[in-house]
């Protein structure tokens, strides 16, 4: 194991962590694609920028250098990923760049910025909900909450109550995520602390592997599976209840309307965002091209860490080995 290894290096290995993420496990945690899968997805992104900002000093320079080289890499591995996707990624990063760089290693500052990332996720899925079906999927959700109201009650509520609740409980959620994310860093740096007191003499890194090629392919098919599955569930909650508030022609605008905008997306305006952001980030890869390849040959040992990891946490379950696998990961990355 590298004694004492430069924080320029360190950034470097946690870069790679989050590069390899997006690029090769962000297709298995899409894998549970439900209105709360952006959860883990995020709460992740949080807890990486959250050990890259404490370990460039709270560098906006440095974070936003790190974001590039992940999304050129997630990029080059899964090029058909849609440009939501490729968005929230920015998003948490150029959000860490400016919070970490105002607040440095504020407590505030790290609450303040694993809330609005998540709240930030989910309004991005509500904004697509709202865009795709339009309305009538809010209006398909109140006459379903009235629906159930009515079951334990003999009148009707008034107003749209049951979709600004379904919201806010929504918003609600992913803002306690947030919250809970940035406690986690919190546990999972007091952690690693204690095991350098206790283990730093002893423990290992295993030598790198060969390089790993990560085509995504299989889990990007699954991923695609899924999506269209929650899309066809949506689709039909929300033609089922439109029905009973609206006539036939309101059912067919409503499909109709879907189609075209799926369409549109698909071959037009994803097409059109995608090659103005490969532009933009090949730009950007001629200066950072070293780095780049830097990171891509160190995924054959992110591979090994995670293993390793995850062996050391066997002897726990549940929450608690997933605390230990986050915990052992970053170790082992801080001390290669």
């Amino acid at each position: 194991m590298a004694k004492s290894p430069d924080n320029n290096e360190i950034v470097m290995r946690l870069t790679a962590l989050w590069a390899f993420t997006e690029a090769g496990l962000g297709g298995v945690l899409h894998l549970f694609k439900s209105p709360f899968s952006g959860l883990m997805l995020c709460g992740l992104s949080i807890i990486f920028l959250s050990m890259i900002a404490k370990y460039s000093n709270y560098s906006s320079r440095v974070i936003i250098r790190s974001l590039v080289l992940v999304v050129f890499i997630k990029m080059l591995v899964s090029p058909h990923s849609g440009v939501t996707a490729y968005f929230a990624v920015a998003f948490q990063g150029l959000l860490a760049a400016f919070i970490f760089g105002t607040f440095k290693h504020s407590t505030l500052g790290l609450y303040l910025f694993g809330i609005i990332a998540m709240v930030e996720s989910a309004m991005q899925r509500l904004i697509v909900l709202t865009v795709l079906f339009g309305m009538q999927f809010w209006e398909a959700v109140n006459e379903f909450g009235n629906f159930v109201y009515q079951l334990f009650f003999d009148h009707s509520p008034e107003g749209s109550w049951f979709s600004w609740s379904v919201v806010a409980a929504y918003l609600i959620i992913y803002a306690l995520g947030g919250a809970f994310a940035a406690w986690l860093y919190r546990r999972i740096s007091k952690n690693i602390l204690a095991i350098e007191k206790s283990y730093l003499q002893s423990a290992t890194v295993r030598e790198e592997g060969d390089p790993l090629v990560l085509t995504g392919k299989p889990k990007k098919k699954k991923r695609k599976w899924s999506n269209y599955i929650l899309l066809l569930l949506l689709l039909g909650f929300t033609i089922y209840f439109s029905s009973t508030i609206a006539d036939l022609s309101g059912v067919f605008y409503i499909l109709l309307r879907t189609i075209l905008i799926i369409v549109v997306w698909i071959y037009i305006v994803n097409p059109i965002l995608l090659l103005a952001s490969k532009k933009f980030l090949k730009k950007r890869f001629v200066e950072e091209r070293e780095r780049a390849k830097h990171i891509q040959a160190l995924f054959p040992w992110i591979r090994q860490v995670l293993s390793e990891a995850w062996s050391r946490a066997s002897i726990s379950s549940g929450f608690a080995r997933f605390e230990k696998f986050l915990t052992w990961t970053f170790f082992l990355i801080l001390n290669k």
